[in-house]
């Protein structure tokens, strides 16, 4: 449990800050903390240590109120503008900005979909309005999730009839693509999404589909006519 919270507490700051590197900040001013806070504030300095940005925040007010010392003037001045200027440091070199572009500029593809599968529903998209499509099981999800307009063919099935027929095909490296055709036929998929990687006896285009585009690690199918 506890090694879980520290992961989740190392996690949640790196999203933040960007780097690992904050980490070495942390623990230096939870071991500053430790060694100066005194003894009968023990909780508070428990409850510091225990959240990232409250104990660096801490110990760097520490380590700047204690700089000056007994002294007074421009000596005692020029101490707590250097400890200033270190601690700005530590915290600049411990991580990437929250506000740099790479943090805040917007992610073209939220949902981490392949840039094959983007491509391909792309293509496709522009082509119909309304289609229907065959994909492999693992990529059906990404379809759904990227259009109400896609009509989707391919989930994994445990039933039998043509979604059981498609899932056991595609599985293999050969799948029998007379069986994957005439299921997609019946399912009205106007065009079937396949990766390039499988090797089937005789292709698809045999059985009532054409090569309709190629994409990053997959091809893309339309068909023509059922056979």
């Amino acid at each position: 449990m506890i090694k879980e919270m520290i992961f989740q507490l190392y996690n949640g700051y790196r999203e933040l800050a960007g780097t690992g590197a904050v980490a070495v900040l942390f623990a230096i001013s939870v071991l500053a903390l430790i060694l100066t806070v005194p003894a009968e504030k023990a909780k508070e300095r428990a409850l510091m240590a225990l959240c990232v940005i409250p104990a660096c925040a801490a110990a760097i007010a520490h380590f700047i109120g204690a700089a000056p010392g007994k002294e007074t003037g421009k000596s005692a001045k020029a101490r707590t503008v250097i400890a200033v200027c270190l601690a700005a440091l530590a915290v600049a070199s411990s991580g990437k900005s929250v506000i740099s572009p790479e943090f805040t500029e917007k992610a073209e593809n939220s949902v981490h979909i392949p840039p094959g599968v983007y491509e391909a529903m792309e293509c496709i998209l522009e082509d119909s309005n309304a289609p229907g499509v065959l994909v492999m099981p693992r990529w059906s999800a990404y379809f759904e999730s990227y259009s109400p307009r896609f009509t989707v063919t391919g989930h994994e099935a445990s039933n039998a009839g043509d979604e059981a027929v498609i899932a056991f095909e595609l599985a293999k490296k050969s799948p029998d693509m007379r069986k994957v055709a005439s299921a997609a036929h019946r399912q009205g998929c106007s065009y079937a999404v396949l990766p390039d990687d499988i090797w089937p006896d005789e292709p698809i285009t045999k059985f009532g589909y054409e090569l309709f585009a190629e994409c990053q690690d997959c091809i893309v199918y339309k068909e023509v006519s059922p056979p």
